[in-house]
């Protein structure tokens, strides 16, 4: 993921005060949205609890974790479960594994994904920029509330936001549409058409 597109801490912060979303960080979660990372048993359950079988017929842990075990064009279901080198080696991992993951405080409020690792490194055992940013944002905001902060409600938070946001989109991101595969921009009450 670029960088440049994703949410600054601050504005993470307000996101991660909305006790909706599922990286939530606040007192009344335990160790502030904080889990314990066990080293000796596989972070994923993709490809051992679930798999995704794409329409081309490829055994994936999941969907986000664009690996093939297998065909089913080749060989049964089965076959692939029990006698497919990858889905032994797979199922097998442990976090200790990892290049990095689960050995840093942060790592307890990681979201660790090895899809977004194996599409980021080509490898699931190298943690990706974007998981290690959210979870050292998450992190960071945890030890200053664990430390007294009181950050603002996440609805006065987000509308503080919006007032930030907002002029940045007429700048950034002026309305535009598609119409019959021809773009179609909005910007100061004119209208262009290019192909």
């Amino acid at each position: 993921m670029s960088e440049n597109l994703r949410l600054t801490p601050e504005m993470l912060e307000a996101v991660l005060r909305d006790d909706n979303v599922p990286h939530y960080v606040g007192e009344e979660a335990p160790n502030f949205g904080g889990q314990p990372r066990e080293m000796n048993v596989n972070a994923c359950g993709g490809g051992i609890n679930s798999f995704c079988i794409t329409p081309e017929g490829d055994v994936q842990p999941c969907p986000a974790f664009p690996c093939s075990f297998g065909n089913l064009a080749s060989a049964t279901f089965t076959d692939i479960l029990q006698n497919g080198e990858d889905v032994k080696w797979w199922q097998n991992l442990t976090l200790n594994d990892y290049e990095e993951c689960g050995r840093y405080d942060y790592c307890a409020y990681c979201n660790l994904c090895p899809g977004n690792h194996y599409v980021e490194h080509g490898t699931p055992l190298k943690a990706a920029e974007q998981n290690c940013y959210m979870a050292k944002n998450r992190h960071a905001l945890a030890v200053k509330m664990k430390n007294g902060y009181k950050p603002a409600p996440f609805k006065q938070r987000l509308s503080e936001l919006e007032t930030e946001i907002r002029p940045l989109q007429k700048i950034f991101a002026p309305s535009c549409s598609y119409f019959r595969g021809k773009r179609i921009n909005e910007v100061s009450g004119t209208t262009s058409i290019t192909a």
